[in-house]
């Protein structure tokens, strides 16, 4: 069955977006610390981010790591830069509200606690960590439209002041926009559903002509076919609930124009109801750690993966999701 095959694929490969880290002085509260973030995002500052992290954090991450601030804070300024001329390019602006504040689960907090474990000397305490959920407006073509972010904010609070989780800082415009506006947003995107089993990003890896095909050759209604994955996500996650949590890495290395437009054309023009606008292959280096039944496994791997404009949008091949 496709949607085993698919999942099979996704077990094989969870696997996350690696994230800049950052630095800096603390906040006084974890909502000051998730609308410190937002505000550098629409203020596009980097030192906003910088001070973001513990400097306990930052000093040896640089030290292990072979770099300095100002490094950074150039990687993290290229970073809000991408974001204003992506706004520039779409006619748009975004504002942000912090929303659905809950306590981290302790599976969750044993994983920060792990990520965070070979920078800081203290372990982050139960009740010192706590996650977001942010609602934001954006305009777009001099449209206004509303939507839910399915990414979280996680901040936690490290010898009298709040912080946020390194890995909660946004790489991509997915985070704000839900939408796939670039190559490496739209891989964010899979690497995302891969990572957290997200069945609500899993809809936009695919166009909705792609979809349709797909529920015909199921041979089931779209409603019965998202049930039917949505149960197999949740038995998966039952599966990776065991798993004492796991570190996972995803590089890219390069990124090329596809010469041959048009043999993806005739790929995918059964699948598509107009041609394709542009696409490249991008080359993904990967390692994944996992600590099961107390010993740690790790792979290592690299894909390339093909991913194509269509209707204003980047997706991803279905055959790099075995889809058909």
């Amino acid at each position: 069955m496709k949607r085993m095959r698919i999942l099979a694929f996704l077990l094989l490969a969870v696997l996350s977006m690696g994230v800049l880290t950052a630095c800096g002085g603390g906040y006084p509260s974890s909502e000051a610390v998730a609308e410190a973030m937002l505000g550098a995002y629409q203020s596009y500052d980097a030192k906003t981010l910088l001070a973001l992290l513990p400097a306990e954090y930052l000093e040896t991450y640089y030290e292990e790591e072979v770099t300095d601030e100002e490094e950074y804070l150039e990687d993290l300024q290229d970073v809000l830069d991408d974001f204003a001329q992506l706004m520039e390019e779409l006619e748009g602006s975004c504002s942000f509200e912090v929303t659905g504040k809950e306590a981290l689960e302790k599976k969750e907090l044993r994983a920060l606690n792990k990520a965070l474990g070979d920078y800081l000397e203290k372990d982050v305490e139960e009740a010192e960590a706590v996650t977001f959920e942010v609602t934001f407006s954006y305009t777009y073509d001099q449209e206004a439209d509303e939507s839910v972010t399915t990414g979280t904010l996680i901040a936690f609070a490290y010898r009298g002041n709040w912080y946020l989780d390194p890995n909660s800082i946004p790489r991509t415009p997915n985070f704000f926009l839900g939408v796939n506006y670039t190559p490496e947003s739209a891989l964010a995107a899979m690497f995302d559903v891969m990572n957290d089993l997200d069945i609500r990003g899993f809809r936009e890896l695919l166009s909705e002509d792609m979809w349709e095909k797909i529920y015909r050759q199921e041979g089931v209604t779209e409603e019965k076919f998202w049930k039917e994955l949505e149960d197999a996500f949740d038995e998966m996650k039952d599966e990776i609930d065991t798993w004492d949590l796991y570190k996972v890495v995803c590089e890219i290395k390069d990124i090329d124009k596809q010469d041959d437009l048009g043999k993806l054309q005739g790929e995918l023009k059964d699948l598509l109801k107009d041609d394709i606008e542009a696409a490249v292959v991008v080359e993904v280096e990967m390692t994944l750690t996992i600590e099961y039944d107390g010993e740690d496994v790790e792979m290592d791997d690299e894909r390339e993966y093909t991913v194509f404009k269509y209707d204003g949008k980047w997706y991803i091949h279905p055959d790099d999701l075995d889809m058909f």
